[in-house]
């Protein structure tokens, strides 16, 4: 996957945990207590800036109540719009 394409995945899987955190009244600190992983690393993926691995977005995905596939699938990020 070339940069950008990889930078868009990281927003698109960022704005998935955003919406998750919404949905369950949730904050980012909250999150990093539940689930271990620091608030500064939360913050990052979160932002887009910061991509996943396979241990964090097993962690984020359990807390969060959402299957793997759920949190990290993403459709062709070239055809997904802003």
């Amino acid at each position: 996957m070339d940069k950008s394409r990889q930078k868009r995945h990281q927003q698109i899987v960022g704005a998935k945990i955003k919406l998750n955190l919404l949905c369950r009244n949730m904050t980012q600190a909250e999150l990093a207590e539940r689930t271990g992983i620091t608030a500064p690393v939360i913050c990052r993926i979160v932002k887009g800036m910061r991509p996943l691995d396979l241990y964090t977005a097993r962690r984020l995905a359990s807390e969060l109540d959402v299957s793997l596939d759920e949190l990290a699938d993403v459709p062709d990020v070239e055809q997904v719009a802003v």
